[in-house]
């Protein structure tokens, strides 16, 4: 290593330029740590380096391979019956990651509605339409407001303003102001 100077004060920087040969050796110890299996992120923060010289040093076929290779180890987790949550807990990726995982290496993911809890199938339940057949649309009190039934039923006041004209109901007539 050569101590580099500074051009002010002749001192000698706490960074120290390296020779041509320890940058080759720094370049393949990290081409060998993101062919080992660790992202690039983790290789950098591991030889506290930026992460495009992590990308440079590998080139961008191997990074391609290491790539693929985790996507396959990912759907290999889904596939063995891992839940794309766990997967992705596990080993620190986000769930979508998992996801194109699977999609990428031809492993259907099923959602499972066993996995939520009776609490998250009520709340999601809740938040969903409900589905009202012609004769239930046909008894509504077709005076209120469009909105009033929206609210009631918890739909759009556009659909039921669609249904409306659908079904042939009069319009409500609107409030004069004075």
């Amino acid at each position: 290593m050569i101590p580099r100077k500074t051009k002010r004060h002749g001192d000698e920087k706490a960074a120290v330029r390296r020779t041509r040969a320890e940058r080759a050796a720094r370049r393949r110890q990290l081409r060998q740590a993101v062919l080992a299996g660790a992202t690039p992120a983790d290789v950098a923060a591991q030889y506290g380096v930026n992460r495009n010289l992590v990308y440079a040093a590998c080139g961008r076929g191997e990074l391609h391979a290491a790539a693929v290779r985790r996507r396959r180890e990912l759907a290999a987790l889904v596939q063995r019956g891992m839940s794309p949550k766990e997967v992705a807990r596990t080993t620190g990726v986000s769930v979508t990651t998992v996801y194109v995982a699977c999609h990428r290496n031809g492993v259907k993911v099923r959602h499972d509605p066993g996995s939520l809890s009776p609490a998250e199938r009520d709340a999601r339940a809740s938040r969903r339409p409900q589905t009202l057949l012609p004769s239930q649309w046909r008894r509504l009190d077709w005076m209120l407001r469009n909105a009033d039934l929206a609210r009631q039923l918890g739909i759009s006041g556009e659909r039921v303003r669609q249904k409306r004209m659908e079904l042939g109901m009069p319009k409500v007539p609107r409030k004069k102001r004075d």
